[in-house]
């Protein structure tokens, strides 16, 4: 059973709460034809059970518990596993073993093993087509809701990871319960509890392509939050007109940036260019002590103030295929 289904219905008063919480405890502590009880669910129980109402319980989460982890979704071999048993019965599979991980990946346990989205796997291999499994039954299966009254302070880290990246942030373990979300870090802390986001080592992220494709969705969808999977589609294509050595498009995508109402990613801060110590030094400097065999490139960009123009220079600093 999931038990805390009660607490996600808006037409449920804290008074029904309450009698719920007590009919748990009459139900099954300290009963005699109780012999073990397992509960399924996203809150935790000490949020919501005061002193020894519900203590007979011990909870364990993917996040917290190495003992249990590897039973919060479906592991690598597990996965395989059923990848070989797909192959054995499809006489033309159109689902390869990377693009399940692609697709469903992205989580890991408390004892660091990645996971998968179980239901989606199995989708995915009965249908014979990675696609976007993920369901929505309430407020709380839509991005959206978690975002809605706060929208300005997560923007620029919605961005930043619709593009691939990752942020820090601040989990508190009972955001989640919370039903009026206001700052950053219980945003991302509920957003992390429900499957959202990915949470390591201190950085969020969105988890894998299934995920990606909801953040997608909700900027699209909504007016206020447009402009944002613009911007942050446009640093893919910077990328690729940067290895390109296209200087005439990354001129044009910067100047969509300064032109856009939110510079985000403050690409023309001088001082974070300070901070991050990125100066190069010349004179026979560059590639003194190369880590990097691979292609180097130098990007210049300059901005003429009496044009109000960007423009941009690549040189190859090393070619791979000239090492």
């Amino acid at each position: 059973m999931r038990w805390d289904f009660i607490f996600h219905q808006d037409f449920v008063t804290n008074e029904d709460r309450k009698k719920y919480l007590s009919f748990l405890r009459d139900l099954l502590k300290d009963m005699p034809y109780v012999m073990f009880v397992y509960m399924t669910g996203i809150l935790p129980i000490a949020k919501y059970s005061s002193g020894s109402e519900l203590n007979m319980f011990v909870e364990f989460t993917m996040a917290k518990s190495p003992a249990f982890s590897d039973y919060f979704g479906f592991t690598e071999d597990e996965v395989t596993e059923l990848y070989n048993r797909y192959l054995t019965r499809c006489t033309k599979p159109h689902i390869t073993r990377d693009g399940l991980r692609l697709w469903y990946n992205g989580y890991h346990t408390a004892a660091g093993e990645r996971v998968y989205n179980p239901r989606s796997v199995v989708f995915a291999l009965l249908y014979d087509n990675l696609a976007n499994y993920w369901t929505s039954a309430g407020p709380y299966d839509e991005i959206y809701y978690y975002i809605e009254h706060n929208i300005n302070d997560v923007k620029d880290d919605l961005a930043l990871m619709v593009s691939g990246a990752s942020v820090p942030a601040k989990i508190q373990e009972y955001a989640a319960t919370s039903m009026n979300l206001q700052t950053k870090d219980e945003i991302f802390s509920a957003m992390v509890v429900y499957g959202f986001l990915s949470y390591e080592d201190g950085r969020i992220s969105i988890p894998n392509q299934e995920l990606m494709e909801q953040f997608v969705n909700m900027l699209q969808k909504e007016p206020s939050l447009g402009y944002i999977y613009r911007l942050a589609k446009e640093s893919d294509r910077m990328l690729q007109a940067t290895l390109a050595e296209d200087t005439d498009t990354m001129a044009e995508i910067l100047e969509l940036a300064h032109d856009t109402e939110v510079p985000l990613l403050s690409y023309n801060n001088d001082k974070q260019i300070k901070d991050k110590k990125y100066a190069l030094k010349f004179l026979g400097k560059i590639g003194e002590n190369q880590r990097y065999t691979g292609r180097v490139l130098a990007v210049g960009i300059s901005y003429n103030r009496i044009e109000k123009k960007h423009h941009c220079k690549i040189e190859v600093l090393t070619d791979a295929k000239k090492v």
